[in-house]
């Protein structure tokens, strides 16, 4: 058994956003999001590779549904293509020290998501 990466569950989600990395911004959206990180999909070719090695330290932008804008500085954790010759890569990355405003998005996306797991359980059961 191989285990995982991620040391908390996730919550998919599709939100737009962009991560600034070696001077470039690269638009994209969070693909699923934890307390601790998200996995994000840039959606734009990459210019420079090692402006997403694992490590590398790189800004993350979006707006929750309050209508704030969260501005994250995030630590690249890992990265893959679907193929060789993609240029556009998915990435998990952890959230440098989550704001309190990152953490409550977080737990109410959780919530709302498993509250609506639920409820459509429930309306197939009936």
């Amino acid at each position: 058994m191989i285990p995982s990466r991620k040391l908390t569950a996730r919550t998919p989600v599709r939100l737009k956003a962009k991560i600034i990395s070696g001077g470039e911004t690269y638009p994209g959206s969070i693909q699923n999001v934890s307390e601790s990180g998200l996995g994000y999909f840039i959606e734009s070719v990459i210019k420079v590779e090692k402006d997403f090695a694992p490590k590398k330290i790189v800004a993350l932008s979006f707006q929750i549904p309050s209508g704030e804008t969260l501005n994250l500085d995030c630590e690249i954790i890992w990265c893959s293509r679907k193929t060789p010759d993609d240029k556009r890569l998915t990435i998990g990355i952890r959230i440098i020290k989550p704001p309190q405003k990152y953490k409550k998005f977080s737990k109410n996306l959780k919530t709302d998501y498993f509250r609506k797991k639920r409820h459509d359980f429930q309306k197939k059961s009936d």
